[in-house]
């Protein structure tokens, strides 16, 4: 289930080069070439780091790419109950050239037949 809450969201936690390589399974250096090659900057704060979402990003839009060939119809349900927060659903959508769509992240209510007119005429 996607995250909707932004204070659990972890979009701007920060990697070292140390933790990207544990999650690549690699060397420092090759994570930090790794990460020139997907254009992900490395910020040189009292270490180097980077921003967790566009590894998370990196990492996750080979298996979109596959998603969208194996399932055209559903890939982006399939992907949404993958991806573990809005924001990195979002950014891996549009670096692979869909659209972002903004969904609500609140169920409105209709409390009367003219809301739930106007509801049902937004949603077309």
């Amino acid at each position: 289930m996607i995250n909707k809450n932004f204070n659990e969201d972890d979009s701007f936690d920060l990697l070292t080069i140390a933790e990207v390589a544990t999650r690549l399974k690699s060397s420092n250096d090759s994570a930090t070439q790794w990460l020139k090659e997907q254009g992900i900057s490395i910020h040189k704060l009292p270490k180097r780091v980077v921003y967790k979402i566009e590894v998370d990003c990196a990492i996750s839009k080979p298996l979109l790419i596959d998603l969208k060939r194996k399932y055209p119809s559903n890939w982006s349900s399939i992907f949404s109950g993958i991806c573990n927060n809005v924001a990195l659903y979002e950014m891996v959508t549009s670096q692979v050239g869909e659209p972002i769509s903004l969904r609500p992240s609140t169920k409105v209510l209709p409390k009367n037949n003219k809301e739930k007119d106007l509801l049902k005429r937004l949603s077309q």
